[in-house]
């Protein structure tokens, strides 16, 4: 019966457990990738939970000294905000190649930073719910996010969106955070100002919670291998020395300069030529004069 009412009321932590699960049975599709350090963002968001829950519940357990603060568990939720923008924010600094997205990132990383500092002198940062700080990175990570998913639907091969993992995460981190930024800051106002706590507060949390996760477990189960990044879609945009453009053709500069079009004919300069039928002719060096 304990653990059935466990279930209950927290079935989300069970959601969370199966989307680590997933996420380290299909590693072998994405552990070359940027992405490989999922698991240890879902294994570290199920301890968050977990301790966060114990101190909650439990006097005996708590990380705040003074004992007016014994079930007052904000401090490892607002370090782990940090963490849980920090990740998504280098996941779309690597995956968004399509657009120069330098200043955006430089000036949102600067204002990310600047309202953690500011909230934290505002209030304190080991008990007191970290809202401005949590409402500055959905903004700048959700910009991002919605970077992504436009470059992947312009750019990337449609029928094939379904099988992207991070198209998942981004859709189920959106649906969170855009909802989860309202009830933080009434959550603050009942805890702050004593505003009433009104009863649709949590179900609608929860249900966030659970929509989030379905996304993350969709994207985990129907996920083909990740692409490394610079290769929306087709591989139509190559990183670093490469061009592409929307029609699938592309040419890239390495030792040698080759040039593709959208029949898979190639030829390349460097030390041999190669036609579109795979045949490579070699360019015989002449030999060195004697002497």
């Amino acid at each position: 019966m304990i653990i059935i009412d466990f279930i209950r009321d927290n079935g989300f932590m069970v959601m969370y457990a199966i989307t680590l699960a997933l996420s380290v049975a299909r590693f072998p599709r994405y552990f070359d990738t940027p992405m490989r350090y999922l698991p240890i963002l879902f294994a570290y968001t199920l301890l968050t939970e977990t301790i966060g829950m114990i101190i909650r519940d439990s006097d005996d357990f708590s990380i705040v000294i003074q004992v007016m603060y014994y079930n007052n568990n904000w401090l490892i939720f607002n370090i782990y905000l940090l963490i849980y923008f920090g990740f998504f924010f280098y996941i779309y600094h690597r995956y968004i190649t399509t657009v120069d997205i330098r200043g955006l990132k430089i000036a949102g990383l600067g204002f990310f930073f600047a309202v953690c500092i500011f909230n934290a002198w505002q209030y304190d940062f080991t008990t007191v719910s970290q809202v401005w700080s949590f409402w500055a990175g959905s903004l700048v990570t959700g910009i991002l996010a919605v970077l992504y998913l436009r470059q992947e639907w312009r750019y990337g091969d449609r029928k094939r969106l379904k099988n992207n993992l991070l198209i998942w995460l981004s859709l189920g981190f959106l649906i969170f955070n855009l909802g989860y930024m309202v009830i933080k800051y009434l959550k603050f106002l009942v805890v702050h100002d004593g505003m009433e706590y009104y009863g649709w507060i949590h179900p609608l949390h929860i249900g966030l919670i659970y929509l989030e996760y379905a996304c993350f477990i969709a994207g985990l189960v129907l996920m083909h291998k990740m692409r490394q990044p610079g290769c929306p879609g087709n591989g139509i945009h190559l990183n670093g020395n490469g061009n592409g453009n929307g029609n699938g053709k592309w040419n890239g500069n390495g030792n040698g300069n080759e040039t593709r079009n959208g029949n898979g004919k190639g030829n390349s300069n460097g030390n041999g030529n190669r036609n579109g039928n795979g045949n490579r002719n070699r360019i015989k060096k002449p030999p060195n004069p004697a002497g």
